[in-house]
């Protein structure tokens, strides 16, 4: 079983970044090789002259990049199997036991040199080309990427499994030398370019001898000692280090992303990376980017939310960017500013839109009718009444919706003309997706349509829910 084509189970992630750019590994910059320093130290002092992000970056707004390797083969769980399978009463270890073996006879590096499982079928990460007669081509997903808007898009050259994905020359566990025969970064990179994208490349090498593989047992070949982190701390640090220049001089990526785990390396490696594809990006004439992943953000309706560690160095540095990691659908953002204009107030559970009813006496309740002629009745203006509130105005008679003070569940608004009173003040909020509740300032109830009910229907007022009955799109006429 290879494992090439485009599919659900073998890109186990794309992933879209947003955001202003970085300061980088722990306290970096963005290197900006025609405005920033003309050469670099390892110190902090001279990665902190780089401008906060490259313009072309600011511009970008979106990328993707994905996880793709030898852990793609079982389609199990995701690219944190390498290290589950190990794991006694994990689901990826019931699985591999299942299907593979135990891992102590059937362990992971059988998934990059081939082998046979239980059901004697030949598993292997080999990709094939579809020009040399498989199903992979570079160029379709390259095409993928640029027809999804993405600015930038990349793979992840090495995951904490340990198996470089280009043609290294300090990791034997590559996939040149062993498993497709192939230096699927450069394939990747090249295509990529092809279509105008900046190339992201993305290393996680790091937490490879800093606890990935924690339950494997200790080995005693050099090669496997390097492909499960077992060098030790002075070895691997240095091998980190290596890999990272290799991708640099081989490919020069202009965004070069690492994952988490860089504060347990010592603080000169990561100077002298930083200094390193700083001085680089000079050579090329080129803005690159240097980012890792930041801890304790998360989104909803109200925007993206960070907590920073601590105030202090390395979380000091003027800019990052934040990756985000979503479980089912992404939270919405909020719509933007509400429109000055006429509008029309629907509800969203049955479709009505807010009536004012036309030329009507003061005190007159609000209704709810099909907005099929456009008629002033049926308009609005969302007029600032200040401090967040709005006071909503009917085109044809210049009167306002007022909850009178009436706070009881199932009261009707009225329309009176304009008096500045609480009862004619209304926070209008964004709920996502095209969606607003409307909450008078007096009472604290909000419209409500009542749900599924006939034209002429009027409005009512009721304590907040979740039901559709009190959400409402605003549309601009």
């Amino acid at each position: 079983m290879s494992s090439s084509g485009i599919s659900r189970r073998n890109v186990l992630v794309l992933t879209g970044l947003t955001g202003a750019a970085t300061a980088g590994l722990l306290r970096g910059g963005v290197a900006h090789a025609t405005e920033g320093p003309s050469g670099y130290t390892p110190s902090w002092s001279s990665v902190d002259q780089h401008p906060p992000a490259p313009e072309w970056f600011q511009d970008a707004k979106f990328g993707i990049y994905y996880h793709w390797g030898a852990y793609s083969v079982p389609s199990f769980g995701n690219e944190w199997y390498p290290r589950l399978m190990y794991k006694a009463g994990d689901g990826c270890n019931t699985h591999h036991k299942a299907t593979y073996g135990d891992p102590s006879a059937w362990p992971y590096h059988n998934f990059i040199l081939g082998a046979r499982d239980k059901a004697g079928n030949f598993v292997q990460f080999a990709p094939k080309l579809k020009s040399a007669g498989g199903n992979f081509d570079p160029d379709e997903w390259a095409q993928l990427f640029a027809d999804a808007g993405a600015k930038f898009a990349g793979p992840v050259a090495e995951h904490h499994d340990g198996f470089s994905l280009w043609n290294s020359a300090v990791n034997e566990w590559n996939s040149v030398a062993k498993g497709p025969g192939l230096d699927l970064l450069r394939l990747h990179a090249d295509a990529i370019r092809r279509k105008g994208l900046k190339l992201w490349v993305s290393l996680h090498h790091a937490y490879n001898f800093l606890g990935y593989f924690d339950s494997v047992p200790a080995q005693s070949d050099s090669g496997l000692k390097k492909l499960y982190g077992q060098l030790g701390r002075a070895a691997e640090q240095q091998l980190w280090l290596d890999k990272l220049k290799e991708v640099i001089d081989g490919y020069q990526p202009d965004i070069l992303y690492q994952d988490f785990a860089l504060n347990q390396l010592d603080e000169s490696k990561r100077l002298e990376f930083l200094a390193y594809y700083y001085n680089r990006a000079v050579a090329w004439n080129k803005d690159v980017v240097a980012t890792y992943k930041m801890p304790n953000r998360s989104q909803d309706g109200s925007g993206l939310h960070i907590t920073m560690p601590s105030a202090s160095a390395p979380f000091s540095a003027p800019a990052y960017v934040f990756k985000l990691t979503f479980s089912g659908q992404i939270p919405p953002l909020k719509a933007g500013p509400l429109p000055t204009s006429w509008v029309k107030i629907g509800n969203v559970a049955n479709g009505l839109a807010l009536d004012s009813g036309g030329g009507v006496a003061s005190g007159s309740v609000v209704k709810q009718w099909t907005f099929t002629d456009g008629s002033a009745n049926l308009q609005w203006q969302l007029a600032d009444a200040g401090n967040g509130y709005h006071r909503i105005v009917n085109r044809t008679n210049g009167m306002v919706i007022d909850s009178l003070g009436d706070a009881t569940a199932g009261a009707n608004p009225r329309q009176a003309a304009w008096s500045g009173s609480n009862n004619q003040q209304w926070k209008i909020s964004d709920i996502g997706n095209g969606r607003y509740t409307i909450a008078n300032r007096s009472t604290g109830t909000y419209l409500d349509s009542g749900g599924d009910v006939s034209v002429g229907t009027a409005v009512k007022l009721w304590p907040a829910d979740s039901s559709s009955n009190l959400q409402w799109s605003i549309t601009s006429i």
